[in-house]
């Protein structure tokens, strides 16, 4: 008659920290009394189950950093590129403190094309928020807006020929063409993106 006992010591591995748990089994298999010792390793599926959510949180994160540096560099070419061709140099155009002596232009296109947002965004880019106000002012002077007197506007406008011809009063934006109102939702979206409305 054969004799079969066996024997497993787990002894606590599996309450470690480490990653793989040694397992040590003995078997006493014949009526000769042979003892077979077998080491064998098992997987520890806390720690793995651990090792594998880091490994797809990193990945997540990266994906996400890699995504943001496209989209930065897509945007940032698109300015520079549109800056380049055609948005005059800062002294050109008005600043917050001085009138503007020439139209650029972005300035001239502004109530007969659509602006496209590249345009647009390098022009606050070069300017800033004055920038874009002053193209939204331009809109509103071409059908007769009446600034305040003695503002920078006004004064600015007034020596303009073709502002003086025209008669003064209130504009709504109804009055705008479709070009205009679409070039005026643009550039004030920008200045309310950017905090300024």
């Amino acid at each position: 008659m054969s004799k079969h006992y066996c024997n497993i010591d787990f002894n606590d591995q599996h309450k470690h920290s480490e990653l793989l748990i040694r397992r040590n089994a003995e078997y006493l298999l014949d009526s000769q009394d042979r003892l077979y010792v077998q080491t064998y390793y098992s997987i520890n599926r806390r720690k793995m189950v651990c090792i594998i959510g880091l490994i797809l949180i990193l990945t997540f994160f990266l994906v996400f950093l890699f995504c943001g540096y496209i989209v930065h560099a897509h945007y940032s070419f698109a300015a520079q590129e549109t800056s380049e061709s055609e948005v005059p140099d800062v002294e050109e155009t008005p600043g917050s403190d001085e009138c503007p002596t020439e139209a650029p232009t972005i300035y001239d296109r502004c109530s007969t094309e659509h602006i496209a947002y590249a345009d647009a965004w390098a022009l606050y880019e070069q300017g800033g928020p004055d920038q874009l106000q002053f193209c939204i002012n331009l809109i509103y002077a071409r059908h007769g807006y009446r600034f305040k007197p003695g503002d920078k506007n006004d004064i600015y406008f007034s020596q303009q020929e073709w502002y003086q011809d025209l008669e003064k009063g209130p504009v709504y934006y109804e009055e705008l063409n479709p070009y205009e109102q679409a070039n005026s939702d643009l550039l004030v979206g920008i200045l309310k993106d950017e905090g300024y409305r």
